[in-house]
């Protein structure tokens, strides 16, 4: 038979029948339903007010109220199906049995809100109860958190299977949390990759219009070089070709020098020769 359970309820990412969250949990909130008085208003009234999603009502204790009918019950159940201020429900010691709570079963099959629900000390629920949520939990609902059957003829096989169907989804949500923060991160580095990148070709191209990039001044040295080296050699060539000309000159200078000497020298002898003639004559 399922026995203790603590009635301290714990919003967190893992907390199940009362057990506190390990240390990566984020605890939000934590209520103790032993400091929740017993709610005493007429059935009537709480079905009304649970119907009309009262926001003041967000945790119904109704522990040891054995007086309520069973029609009662199943008309508080149902009324729940549509609630989504409800969070926290205690029916402990009510009388309750499986036919009653079958109504809850299929309530909780919508509602998106409870996380706490505690059902200890009802004799009458049995593994019918226990396999109607572990059914529950595994097809439909995914927002209870806390279960508590302590005391009831539900077996402790049952129990703990419902506990590490708890445990499960709560550490698959820590996990899809995880991996939620990991996107988040990268898809910033990403974003502030890109945007960097976007400011430093901005700069780049606001530098390029003040000063010459590496690539440009490359070029324009090759370019430099290339047009120095072109020119030394136009120099040297034309160097070369004034040289030459300049022992043309000089060359031709000396035969012409040769040839008037030559010239003079001749004409030296036939002077003589013309005096040598007059001579003889």
């Amino acid at each position: 038979v399922s026995d203790a359970v603590s009635p301290t309820t714990s919003l967190t990412l893992l907390s199940v029948n009362g057990e506190g969250a390990d240390e990566a949990s984020v605890k939000t909130k934590e209520i103790d339903m032993k400091d929740i008085e017993t709610n005493k208003e007429p059935v009537p009234k709480l079905i009304k007010k649970i119907k009309e999603n009262d926001p003041n009502l967000t945790i119904l204790k109704l522990d040891g109220r054995k007086t309520i009918g069973e029609s009662n019950w199943e008309a508080l159940f149902e009324a729940m199906e549509d609630n989504t201020k409800l969070t926290h429900f205690s029916a402990v010691k009510c009388g309750l049995d499986d036919d009653m709570v079958v109504t809850l079963i299929l309530a909780l099959v919508e509602n998106e809100d409870m996380v706490y629900l505690n059902l200890s000390c009802n004799k009458g629920l049995t593994d019918d109860t226990g396999k109607g949520f572990v059914k529950l939990l595994k097809q439909s609902n995914q927002t209870l958190k806390n279960l508590e059957f302590r005391k009831t003829k539900i077996s402790n096989k049952l129990v703990e299977k419902i506990n590490k169907i708890l445990e499960e989804r709560d550490e698959m949500r820590r996990q899809a949390k995880l991996q939620e923060e990991r996107q988040r991160k990268i898809e910033s580095l990403l974003s502030f990759s890109a945007s960097d990148d976007v400011a430093r070709r901005q700069s780049e191209s606001v530098q390029g219009t003040d000063e010459p990039d590496d690539e440009y001044l490359s070029m324009s040295f090759k370019s430099l070089v290339s047009g120095a080296s072109s020119k030394n050699t136009k120099q040297t060539q034309g160097s070369k070709a004034g040289s030459a000309t300049r022992r043309k000159n000089i060359a031709n200078k000396s035969i012409t020098s040769g040839a008037s000497s030559k010239g003079r020298r001749g004409g030296g002898n036939s002077a003589n020769g013309s005096v040598a003639s007059n001579r003889g004559l």
